[in-house]
């Protein structure tokens, strides 16, 4: 949900507090810092062979949720 409608937010938010082409810059920059993160998440958790295929948001949070919980599991026993 955050990498859905934070760029969205964050338009919103500078539109209403400022002016709209600050909104727009600062919609593009959100959309370029958020799509960056998304990237850095999806390559650091998805595995090499799989990383071919396109994925979405929902998809590579299952992928971090999965690995997190794995991680865990392999620490506690």
């Amino acid at each position: 949900i955050i990498f859905q409608y934070t760029i969205y937010l964050i338009a919103v938010a500078l539109w209403f507090l400022y002016d709209y082409f600050i909104a727009i810059a600062g919609f593009l920059l959100s959309f370029l810092v958020i799509n960056i993160i998304k990237a850095k998440i999806r390559n650091s958790v998805i595995p090499r062979l799989q990383q071919e295929y396109t994925y979405n948001d929902k998809a590579i949070a299952d992928w971090y949720t999965a690995r997190e919980l794995c991680i865990e599991i392999k620490e506690s026993s």
